[in-house]
């Protein structure tokens, strides 16, 4: 009997976490405004495919970007990606400006969104280094931004890009990459 009221406790408990957790991510924000600032991140997870095999890749992007106005933001992010399939790793940085126009809604803002990278990537197999190449990549996002106070919000997302380069024809190599993001407005 004890154990039994013990869980109706512990499951109330939860139910008021959750309760009191959702209801403040719930208030509506005026997030963004024209003049904001804002820095900011995405850990995003990707499985790229390439003409005759794929590998996973983990990608962290931290930001900057300005409110232009009011539902459209304009940045530039740095992108560090690592992928590993067998003996082969590969490092790529980048770097490149994004648009992004968000929809009016009362509490959460979708987002869709546009970026370029000039991206340089290099290649080892065991410990010695195969490739060092630059090449373009071309992103297509969308979103929701999800204000948890007056000066942060979260957004989980979702990002399509292909890289072009010498001797790559547009899309041969694509990424799809899911994940969520960190927004600070300054």
């Amino acid at each position: 009997f004890n154990i039994k009221i013990n869980f109706i406790g512990y499951t109330f408990m939860k139910f008021l976490f959750f309760f009191f957790f959702f209801s403040f991510i719930a208030i509506a924000q005026d997030l963004p405004q024209k003049g904001d600032v804002s820095i900011g991140g995405n850990f995003l997870f990707a499985k790229t495919s390439y003409p005759n095999s794929s590998t996973s890749i983990l990608n962290f992007s931290p930001e900057l970007s300005y409110f232009a106005v009011t539902n459209l933001e304009i940045g530039v992010a740095l992108s560090i990606q690592y992928s590993e399939f067998s003996n082969t790793n590969t490092t790529t940085m980048g770097i490149g400006p994004f648009l992004a126009a968000y929809f009016k809604t009362q509490d959460i803002k979708p987002f869709i969104g546009i970026s370029f990278s000039y991206v340089t990537a290099k290649l080892t197999y065991g410990s010695e280094t195969i490739s060092d190449a630059s090449e373009n990549s071309i992103g297509f996002f969308c979103g929701i931004l999800v204000p948890l106070n007056q000066k942060l919000a979260i957004s989980p997302l979702v990002k399509y890009s292909f890289y072009f380069a010498e001797g790559f024809q547009l899309g041969d190599v694509t990424q799809i990459l899911f994940g969520v993001g960190l927004k600070a407005f300054l």
